[in-house]
């Protein structure tokens, strides 16, 4: 072999060399700029549920939170709301149904607070691939959180919500409305759980309102929220 041969083998394995080298450096730079990437986007979509979340739990949890809002207002069901609001209905009975449907909006404003924490575990195990999701629009934040946490939501509510309308006499109220309202023939009967009830509609509340505070950040019209946050879901 000549020198010059040997000298342009050798000139050969460094370019390889330093190829090699180049496009490992590259690689590494490249790698921390996607998870950057990825840790931005998790850290928009867990402000956006955490700024929902509270605003839902404050807006609820503010006395007429639901007891003023016609959206989330807790109503008798059935023909039992119509007895509250026709004006055929006696004096005597208005006067057991409407101060009974404040309590149990009340019992709504009450216990909003406590989906708080709650909540608050459920966007900490979310992870990227749940994120994206709700980025790409194939989920919203709203339903996103309702699968996640509705079931331990009614379990916390649901006590405590029942303890207070027994405390009340609420309870003893509706026993009594719903046993004569089910002996009225050709109606529908209604559960005598008033509790449960009573949580069911607070949490679909709850719901509303997260989903309308969604819809502000998602068309950039919420101000408490971060420029990410605002990339990330704002319209341009």
């Amino acid at each position: 072999m000549t020198k010059k041969s040997f000298a342009l083998i050798v000139l050969l394995i460094g370019i390889a060399i330093n190829f090699n080298s180049c496009t490992k450096l590259g690689d590494n730079n490249a790698t921390p700029n996607l998870e950057n990437g990825k840790i931005d986007k998790e850290a928009a979509i867990k402000e956006l549920l955490t700024n929902c979340t509270d605003y839902a739990a404050k807006e609820g949890g503010k006395k007429d939170g639901y007891y003023r809002n016609n959206k989330i207002k807790i109503e008798f069901p059935g023909i039992v709301n119509k007895l509250t609001h026709a004006k055929i209905v006696g004096s005597v009975i208005k006067k057991v149904l409407k101060p009974l449907l404040e309590k149990m909006n009340r019992c709504a404003e009450q216990s909003a607070k406590n989906a708080i924490p709650i909540f608050k575990k459920a966007i900490g195990r979310m992870n990227i691939y749940d994120a994206a999701s709700i980025i790409s629009g194939n989920e919203t934040a709203a339903e996103y959180l309702k699968d996640e946490t509705y079931n331990k939501l009614k379990d916390e509510y649901y006590p405590e919500i029942k303890k207070t309308l027994k405390n009340v006499g609420a309870q003893q109220i509706w026993e009594t409305v719903f046993s004569i309202y089910n002996k009225v023939p050709f109606v529908d009967d209604i559960h005598s759980d008033l509790a449960d009830y009573v949580t069911s509609k607070a949490l679909d509340g709850l719901f509303v309102l997260l989903a309308e505070q969604e819809d502000k950040v998602r068309n950039n019209a919420a101000e408490e929220v971060s420029d990410l946050v605002k990339e990330v879901f704002g319209k341009k």
